[in-house]
């Protein structure tokens, strides 16, 4: 691209430093919901869905309480991953101006937003089928939720197939591997991807103007 001004180049040199900063904001809220949802919600499922297969609670002493507690850790799980998700796409809406490919990360924003909302269906179902533990319930409501987990994870693969374009657009190989291990390391992947992009947003701070083009090699007017 040729740069006609130095006021020009630092314009769009700030606008994708703030672009990139957006989507680092938005990494960091997904490592909250992420770690949310590992150190809490996970813990509580596990526990609940060990009771059942190993069948050592025949019934529950207060059974609203655990759908209570399931649907409110995994609701407010569910709001920071949604407003992790709206933060990565308003991020995506300043990239594209720099980058097109990158506009493959709204679809993935999509599926993961489904995939949630189908896990959220399988919390409510198994929480409050829970006291009698009928089979056909419990395989049907772990049905939903691998159901779920699939489409989070394919939302996820496209995500992180956004940030590989990314990583080829600055040409950062280690944003283009983050990007990869983000898909099977969850939250680590996460913290990779954060700590690359704030590398990127370095070399674009350090970028400095071309020189002017000398007079003799600019192209000539025409007159009438």
């Amino acid at each position: 691209m040729v740069w006609t001004s130095s006021e020009q180049f630092e314009a769009r040199k700030k606008a994708e430093i703030n672009a990139i900063s957006a989507l680092r904001s938005a990494f960091f809220i997904g490592f909250i919901s992420s770690l949310f949802s590992i150190v809490i919600v996970s813990l509580i499922e596990f526990a609940l869905l060990t009771s059942i297969a190993l069948n050592t609670v025949t019934e529950y002493e207060n059974p609203l309480a655990w759908i209570i507690t399931l649907c409110v850790a995994q609701g407010v799980n569910i709001f920071f991953t949604l407003v992790y998700l709206y933060a990565l796409d308003r991020s995506r809406k300043f990239i594209v101006h720099f980058t097109r490919e990158f506009d493959i990360v709204k679809p993935g924003v999509v599926m993961v937003a489904i995939g949630i909302t189908v896990n959220l269906g399988f919390t409510i179902v198994i929480a409050a089928t829970g006291a009698s533990f009928p089979l056909n319930l419990t395989i049907t409501s772990m049905g939903i939720s691998i159901l779920g987990i699939a489409i989070v994870f394919i939302g996820n693969v496209l995500i992180a197939i956004g940030i590989y374009r990314l990583g080829e657009h600055y040409r950062d190989s280690d944003l283009k591997l983050y990007a990869i291990l983000m898909i099977f390391l969850g939250i680590i992947g996460i913290i990779l991807v954060y700590s690359a992009l704030g590398n990127i947003i370095k070399k674009i701070e350090n970028r400095v103007p071309p020189p002017p083009v000398p007079p003799w090699l600019r192209p000539m007017e025409k007159h009438l």
